[in-house]
């Protein structure tokens, strides 16, 4: 199989308002910092950072300490409200990895609840309680900024109100107001006995000693955050307990932000609100140190006990445990490398923006030539920007960004050694290499870089990155007149010119990788994979022996699909690729006893390739073996199948089919059937027949799950033909399966008033001709939206479907073609198509329209 271009869906509204209002309020962060620190330099940021006491920096490890032991006992104390009696120190390691990691990344589901999920499944718990652990948790998380809010608006008004703009008596209301809350939730237990029940959801209210407890840790763990920023602080003329009101606000408005670990916004926070006089530069540095203890040091030591937690177990039980480990991780690993991926481009990018250390730039001068420093700064900020891109490729597993960031890793360790001797980002992007070079198995899906699409979240995450380092270079040589000289002054104190030539590069890359994105999105080609004339025989071959195969298991011979064969090749799926949708063509053809692998086959490949599965007009047989594989199901239509064995034209009920047909009889209507080798014969008469056809109807050749005039095609099938005199007037080939079961009409065309009803003589004629030869029943095919239900309670793609049944002829005579094949008294039974949940359906119904129809102006065609 050829290796194909997979394109994203396009991009809807929601998935680009929130990432955008996420980089507004980054850029917002980032203009508020700017405006605050505009009278200082990087020099004056620098200078503060090396004012800072020891004494005050360990002051600081204390309180981070004692911050984190109380979120610590987060988890143990939800184990106990939820009856899941765990060891303190299994709950306690839980609380404090999962913790570490959703601080310093953000994304707590991602990075937390992945850890957690990973520890508590080895531990035996379910995933509804580990649902309610993290539940839990957020609730303590929010009843700790009620109280910080409280304590701050009781201690401190004047301070908390001058801090939020309010007047000190709202400051203190407020307060009283919130205390009143927390005091109703630690009594709720004794007034609430059931579960609260919210839709699907249920909680059951704490008793009031947990609620204390819950309380009580709430308040320990922000207060020690607090202190961990407040003792590195110089003076700024806050109180302890207004600072901490001031520091709890600036962290929910990080959280809010949806910006990972509220960077920028709660610095900006901090930094607007500080009272006048406050010494910023000092706060700015505080701010850095205090990111390195409370973010940075607790991530590593996090990791280090993961690690050690993974290694601990001896004797027979190790092998075992190490491939459970090795499994598990292999489902959260791709994510947490991405993102410190996605970090080690950040640290790039930052490096090559900022200024380097003089001392370190005149050690390096005689070792290395500058022409090769000048070109290291420039190459490491284009693999800074490679990184940013990379890490979506491992993100989504793709075998191809898994080589490619190991070679841009190594480059970034060189490089940052050779501009600069900048040995702390090349330690961070070992780290980071060594983490992934090991976990080769985890990225399995044989896709191209270049063929993924950005989704509209790290799209904007790659932005952010840019245009904070871009303000970062303009900050720290904002002093530098800017000449047009500077962009080729190479000389060995020439940060500036480097960093302008650099940013340079790496916008020149945003926009080259944007072209290609366009490009590859616009492109026609590679839509349909045809398959190889073999794989077509050997098809036909199963569809030759398989007794039960439906007639429409002849779509396979129209050359537009490729093949998923068993391993003993009497079994197939037939598919085709639109998009980032595998499309399966009907159900699995071949053996009973085959189908469940081979559908699992199918679901694997697509996932390997990173396509999302989808199966097109269905059966209710296959549905249990769907829901295997995940899928979701959604009502399409009604097929029509005539049982021949009973079909006459006899009584009242047959009386308007008796009449067309002897209305074409009258007009000189004559019906046969040829076999497939007299068809090359016929083809000029039924091409111009064909043709006519198309251009009263306005319409374009289709594929995929309809037939189209192909005279190879059409040369396999027997066809059934109306004729007046020698005049062909229409024609239709036939779908006849293995062992007379069934047998179908495909491609149907005639010409417009030469014959009255030709239409109906046609099929009451192929219903006694096929009952005649023997078949048991005959497939009308499908209405589209028949038999959907107009129900309050039903789904909206339900409703939709028969409102538009009802009431869209003006698109479509849906309704109009139910009732014409009523008039045959067939038995109706539901086609699905089968897919994956939620929004991927709206998709997944475009990409197989667009297959079907070949294009976007043939699909509103009729």
């Amino acid at each position: 199989m050829a290796d194909e271009a997979v394109a994203d869906p396009p991009r809807r509204w929601h998935q680009i308002i929130l990432p955008g209002l996420t980089l507004l309020l980054f850029l917002a962060a980032a203009w508020a910092i700017r405006r605050e620190l505009a009278s200082w330099t990087l020099a004056d940021i620098g200078a503060a950072l090396a004012a800072i006491a020891g004494a005050r920096v360990g002051l600081a490890l204390v309180a981070a300490a004692l911050s984190y032991g109380a979120l610590a006992l987060y988890d143990p104390l939800a184990l106990r409200h939820l009856g899941r009696a765990l060891p303190l120190g299994q709950g306690a390691l839980a609380s404090f990895v999962g913790y570490a990691f959703s601080h310093a990344m953000g994304l707590p589901l991602l990075t937390g609840g992945a850890v957690r999920y990973r520890l508590y499944t080895a531990w035996g718990l379910g995933a509804g309680e580990i649902a309610g652990v993290v539940a839990f948790n957020s609730l303590t998380l929010w009843l700790g900024v009620a109280a910080m809010l409280a304590l701050g608006g009781l201690a401190a008004p004047a301070e908390i109100g001058g801090v939020f703009g309010v007047p000190p008596l709202v400051a203190t209301l407020s307060a009283f107001v919130l205390c009143l809350i927390m005091a109703g939730y630690v009594v709720l237990g004794l007034i609430v006995r059931r579960p609260i029940t919210i839709g699907d959801w249920q909680f059951a209210a704490p008793q009031p000693p947990v609620a204390l407890l819950q309380l009580l840790l709430a308040v320990l763990d922000w207060l020690f955050a607090a202190a961990t920023l407040y003792v590195l602080l110089p003076p700024v003329g806050l109180g302890f307990l207004a600072f901490a009101g001031l520091f709890t606000a600036a962290s929910i408005a990080g959280v809010i932000s949806h910006v990972p670990a509220g960077l920028g916004v709660f610095e900006a926070v901090l930094l607007v609100a500080m009272p006048e006089g406050a010494h910023l530069p000092g706060v700015a540095a505080a701010l850095i140190v205090y990111r390195l203890i409370y973010y940075l040091l607790p991530l590593l030591l996090a990791a280090l006990a993961f690690a050690l937690h993974e290694a601990k177990l001896g004797g027979a039980a190790v092998v075992a445990r190490l491939d459970l480990a090795r499994r598990g991780a292999e489902l959260v690993l791709p994510n947490i490398l991405a993102i410190l991926v996605f970090i080690g481009g950040a640290v790039l990018l930052v490096s090559g923006a900022t200024p380097t250390v003089p001392e370190r730039l005149a050690w390096l001068a005689p070792l290395a030539p500058l022409a090769l420093i000048e070109l290291s700064h420039f190459l490491g900020s284009l693999a800074g920007l490679a990184l940013l891109v990379l890490a979506l490729g491992l993100r989504r597993r793709l075998d191809a960004a898994w080589w490619a960031t190991c070679v841009v890793l190594g480059i970034g360790i060189v490089v940052s050694l050779v501009k600069g001797l900048d040995w702390e980002e090349a330690l961070y992007l070992s780290a980071v290499l060594l983490a992934l070079a090991p976990c080769r198995r985890a990225f399995y899906r044989r896709s191209r870089l270049l063929a993924q699409r950005f989704s509209g979240a790290w799209l904007i995450a790659i932005l952010a990155v840019l245009a904070g380092s871009t303000w970062l270079g303009m900050f720290s040589y904002r002093h530098v007149d800017y000449a047009h000289e500077l962009w080729w002054q190479f000389v060995l104190e020439g940060d500036a010119p480097r960093f302008l030539r650099a940013t340079a590069g790496v916008m020149i890359g945003i926009v080259v990788l944007g072209g290609l994105q366009l490009i590859r999105f616009a492109a026609p080609k590679g839509f349909v994979a045809r398959a190889d004339p073999q794989a077509r025989e050997r098809a036909a071959a199963v569809l030759a022996a398989s007794t039960d195969a439906p007639a429409s298991g002849a779509l396979a011979l129209l050359g537009d699909k490729q093949f998923l064969f068993s391993d003993s090749r009497r079994s197939f799926i037939m598919f085709g690729i639109q998009g980032r949708s595998w499309i399966a063509m009907g159900d699995a053809i071949g053996p009973a006893d085959e189908r469940l692998e081979l559908l699992w086959r199918f679901r694997e490949r697509c996932d390997q390739w990173g396509g999302r599965t989808v199966f097109y007009e269905i059966g209710p047989a296959t549905m249990p073996d769907l829901v295997e594989l995940g899928l979701t199901f959604y009502k399409l239509g009604e097929q029509a199948f005539v049982p021949l064995a009973g079909f006459n034209l006899e009584g009242a009920a047959r009386s308007g089919l008796r009449q067309s047909v002897r209305r074409a009889e009258r007009d000189g209507a004559q019906f046969s059937v040829v076999q497939p080798a007299d068809v090359p014969a016929m083809l000029p008469e039924m091409r111009a027949v064909s043709d006519a056809w198309l251009e009263s109807k306005g319409a374009k050749e289709k594929g995929f799950s309809l037939g189209r005039f192909d005279p190879d095609y059409l040369a396999r099938f027997p066809t059934a033909l109306v004729r007046r005199g020698n005049e062909l007037v229409a024609f239709a080939n036939l779908w006849p399966t293995a062992g007379q079961r069934e047998i179908s009409v495909d491609l149907m065309r005639f010409r417009d008033g030469m014959v009255r009803d030709v239409m109906d003589y046609l099929f009451v004629q192929l219903l006694l001709w096929s009952k005649a030869q023997g078949y048991r029943r005959f497939d009308l095919g499908m209405a589209p939206l028949s038999g959907l239900q107009e129900r309050h309670l039903a789904p909206i793609w339900t409703r939709a479907g028969a409102l538009l049944f009802t009431h869209g002829e003006k698109f479509y005579n849906f309704e109009g073609l139910r009732r014409y094949k009523d008039k045959f008294k067939p038995v109706w039974e539901p086609r699905y198509l089968a897919a994956p949940g939620g929004l991927a359906l709206a998709q997944a119904l475009a990409d197989v329209t667009l297959l079907v129809s070949g294009s976007p102006l043939a699909a509103v065609r009729r």
